[in-house]
C-alpha cells in the first residue's frame, strides 16, 4: 500500500458531544431513582428501562483504502442506508427482557414473517412518536408480568425524547 501511496482511512464525520455537566446530571438522576425505589419499595421486577435505537438496512463501513493525505474520504454503499427502522428495547432490573418492538419506515405493515414475540409497527418516519409510544405502553409495558393489574409500585425509566413526555403519554 505504501508503494501506491495508500493507507487505511476513517471517514470524516461530525459527532455529538455530551453536555459539559453530564456527570452532575447523571449523579442527580441516579440519586433520584435510588430514592424513589427505596421510598416506594419498588422491587426489581417492577423497574423497567426502555430506549429506542435507530438502524438502517445498510450500515456503511467506517474505514476504506484511500490515498494518503486525502482530506475527504467517501464510502460507497448499496443505497439502502436511508431505509431505516427503529427497534424499541426494554428490560427490567431483574434481567427480564420485554418483547422488542420494531417500527418500519413505511405506511403499511410488512408482509414478511417475523419471530414470535416481536411487535411489528409501521410509521411514515420510521421512528417513535406519541402514537407509537402509546402503543408500546399498551401492547408491551402493560402486558409485562404483573403490569396489567398494577398491584405494586413500578418505575419506567426512559429518556426525555419528545414522544415520551407528551401529556397524553404521561396520563397512561
Amino acid at each position: 500500500m505504501k508503494r501506491r501511496n495508500l493507507s487505511i482511512r476513517t471517514r470524516t464525520t461530525v459527532s455529538q458531544q455530551l453536555p459539559k455537566d453530564y456527570q452532575e446530571k447523571l449523579v442527580t438522576f441516579r440519586a433520584y431513582c435510588k430514592n424513589k425505589i427505596t421510598e416506594k419499595k419498588i422491587r426489581p421486577e417492577h423497574i423497567t428501562n426502555m430506549d429506542e435505537v435507530p438502524l438502517t438496512f445498510d450500515i456503511p463501513v467506517n474505514r476504506t483504502v484511500e490515498k494518503t493525505g486525502t482530506s475527504t474520504v467517501s464510502v460507497r454503499t448499496t443505497g439502502n442506508e436511508k431505509s431505516s427502522f427503529t427497534v424499541v428495547l426494554a428490560c427490567q432490573a431483574n434481567g427480564q427482557k420485554l418483547p422488542p418492538m420494531i417500527i418500519f419506515k413505511r405506511k403499511t405493515l410488512p408482509k414478511e414473517n417475523f419471530p414470535a414475540g416481536v411487535v411489528i409497527k409501521a410509521s411514515p418516519k420510521g421512528w417513535m412518536d406519541e402514537e407509537k409510544m402509546s402503543e408500546w405502553l399498551r401492547e408491551i409495558y402493560v402486558k409485562r408480568p404483573g403490569g396489567f393489574f398494577h398491584t405494586a409500585p413500578s418505575l419506567l425509566i426512559y429518556d426525555s425524547m419528545r414522544a415520551h413526555i407528551t401529556d397524553a403519554v404521561k396520563k397512561q
